[in-house]
This record gives structure tokens, C-alpha cells and sequence, in this order.
């Protein structure tokens, strides 16, 4: 799977309660154009200079069909669209994870692109989760792409471009999927597993292939309406698991207002009748794998610089306690 967006649990990809519109919180949430018309997602993370992605992004075809490496700065552009419209941003330098080799169990499948300039101030900056507990946890995913329905599938010949959100919760770690025997000291711990859960226990992928269980999420609270601020709750009944599809792949997934995974691949189930089709098309009964983000801090802090992230996080702490001060004194003088 070499593109990743979202498949809903609903009958139209396109409902306006699963869309993001600028504003929303996730700006900083970017389209990335590629050659050939392709596309992915990207996140900006706290420097306002750096998106953070999937590696698998910036491989190109050969004439054989065979994955090769030859990422040019010149052919991928950041896009950021926001209420006041869209704005390109051109990138300086990319840097792959060094254990990247295109394998397709997706280790170190994360890069990260350094922009020219710096992003617009509307443009919501992102920290990333560096605690081990993301196990258990529900996220937030939002991506560009293709949209689908867990039911149907990805709907390929929509081209749309349209940035979507929904959730999951991560079932396990990838290791719990396979013999310990072929686990190495540089896999282990590194990609986040969930499936696509339709509710009903035929379609659980990850319970009846190895007995983690679970039906899926119903409605959860996403945590933040605008970058670290805020909280909304999304309409309690309403189901928001989601899936993966084509059209997205490097999007975040965010825990507590942080970048928590980032989409690398998928697969169907290998038991008959739990995929509720017969393609991997991001259907119910499907499995999907991120990139763990914390597993990778030291990469990441190494290109961004850990310190701006202090400073950052700080800046944006204290924006709280002035506006918290400001509408006190406001609220004192009214009621005064």
C-alpha cells in the first residue's frame, strides 16, 4: 500500500461531519505533490520548518516495477491550506531514516523534509508523543487522499483531494504478529498495529487471526479542536473508526495533541470472509501498521533540534496562562 487516507464507517466518504476545513486545528497537517501526479501527507512539526512523513513516500519506480531511492528536493512541494488560502512551500533538504531500505515490513519507514522557508504562523506546529504507551491508546488520524468506506473500500476513481479525519485505537505492537524467532534488536518496538473494525466480531482481524480482541470505537473525544489548546467532543454514538486508503500516505496520528504514528502500510486478513471484500482496499477486516514516532525521538530530535521543541512547547504554554489572565480580567471588569 503505497498511499494512505482514510475509509470511514459510513456509506458516503464525504460526509461533511468527517471533512477538515482550515481553521480546525490540524493546518498544519500538509499535502505533499509528488511526480507523476501522486501525492502524501505530511505534518509540521514544532521548528515550523521541518514536515515530518513516511520514507516510502520518496522512492520512485524504476521501468522493472522495482522501488529505488532517489529523493530530489526539487520534485516535492509542501502545500498548507489555510482560511486565508493555499500556500506552497518548497523543500530544502530530505532526510531518510538511515535503516530505510524499502523492505516491505516497513522498519524506519519515517523522513523528514526541511522547507526552504519557514511555514506560515497559521500553520499549527505539532510536538511529538514520547511516551511507550501508546498501546491501547485511541488516536485521531487525518490525511489527504482518496476516500472509501469500510463496507466498499477505497473508491479509486475519485481524485478528489480532501483532508479527512476519523480514529482508531492501537491493538498491539507488530512483533505480537509474528514468530519470535525472525524478530531483530532493530524491529522490535518500532510499528503500532490496529485493524479496521466493522463492530462485528466476523470482521475483527487482529481477534480472529491472534485473539487481540476488539470491536472497534464508537465516539471518543479527539482532544483538541486547535493545536494544543481546546477540547471538543465529537458526537457521542457517532462511530469514528477509520481505516487506511490510497491517497495518504505519512499522515499522523495523533495522541493528546501529539504526532503518536505515521501511516506506513496494510494488509488484508489472511483468514477468508473477515475482509468484508475480496482486494486490499482499506474494507472492514483489513490491518493496518505506523511508523511508532517515539521510537524514533532521537532521529527526529537530531534533525530538529530537541531544544527548539522546549522553547516551543513553552511559548505555547504561556500563550494559555495570558489568555487565561486576559479573560479573567475581562470577566472581572464585566462583573465588576
Amino acid at each position: 500500500m503505497k498511499y494512505i487516507a482514510l475509509s470511514l464507517p459510513t456509506n458516503n466518504p464525504n460526509d461533511r461531519r468527517y471533512l477538515v476545513s482550515a481553521g480546525m486545528g490540524y493546518d498544519g497537517v500538509v499535502l505533499l505533490e509528488l511526480p507523476n501526479n501522486e501525492i502524501c501527507t505530511g505534518s509540521l512539526l514544532w521548528s515550523g520548518k521541518h514536515i515530518l512523513t513516511a520514507a516510502h513516500c520518496l522512492r520512485d519506480r524504476d521501468a522493472f516495477n522495482s522501488f529505488f531511492f532517489e529523493p530530489n528536493e526539487t520534485t516535492v512541494t509542501v502545500v498548507f491550506r489555510l482560511t486565508l488560502g493555499t500556500v506552497r512551500r518548497e523543500v530544502k533538504e530530505i532526510f531518510l531514516h538511515p535503516q530505510w531500505n524499502g523492505s516491505e515490513n516497513g522498519d524506519s519507514d519515517i523522513a523528514i523534509l526541511e522547507l526552504e522557508e519557514v511555514a506560515p504562523a497559521t500553520a499549527e506546529r505539532y510536538s511529538i508523543y514520547r511516551r511507550s504507551d501508546e498501546v491501547g491508546k485511541i488516536f485521531t488520524r487525518v490525511g489527504y487522499g482518496v476516500g472509501g468506506t469500510g463496507q466498499e473500500g477505497e473508491r479509486r476513481g475519485d481524485r478528489a483531494i480532501q483532508k479527512r479525519f476519523g480514529g482508531n485505537r492501537y491493538d498491539t505492537l507488530r512483533e505480537a504478529l509474528e514468530r519470535p524467532e525472525i524478530h531483530t534488536r532493530l524491529n522490535v518496538g518500532k510499528q503500532l498495529v490496529y485493524d479496521f473494525d466493522s463492530g462485528l466480531r466476523s470482521h475483527d482481524a487482529l481477534g480472529r487471526e491472534y485473539g487481540i480482541h476488539g470491536l472497534g470505537i464508537i465516539g471518543y473525544d479527539t482532544g483538541t479542536s486547535r493545536g494544543f489548546s481546546g477540547n471538543w467532543q465529537l458526537e457521542i454514538g457517532r462511530q469514528y473508526e477509520a481505516g487506511s486508503t490510497s491517497g495518504d500516505s505519512g499522515s499522523p496520528a495523533f495522541i493528546e495533541g501529539k504526532i503518536a504514528g505515521i501511516s506506513s502500510s496494510g494488509r488484508r486478513s489472511t483468514l477468508p470472509r473477515v475482509d468484508v471484500t475480496s482486494n486490499r482496499d482499506s474494507s472492514f477486516g483489513e490491518i493496518f501498521f505506523d511508523t511508532r514516532v517515539s521510537a524514533y525521538a532521537d532521529f527526529i530530535d537530531g534533525i530538529v533540534n530537541q531544544s527548539n521543541e522546549e522553547i516551543f512547547l513553552l511559548r505555547s504554554g504561556l500563550e494559555l496562562v495570558l489568555l487565561g489572565l486576559m479573560l479573567g480580567a475581562i470577566a472581572a471588569k464585566f462583573f465588576k
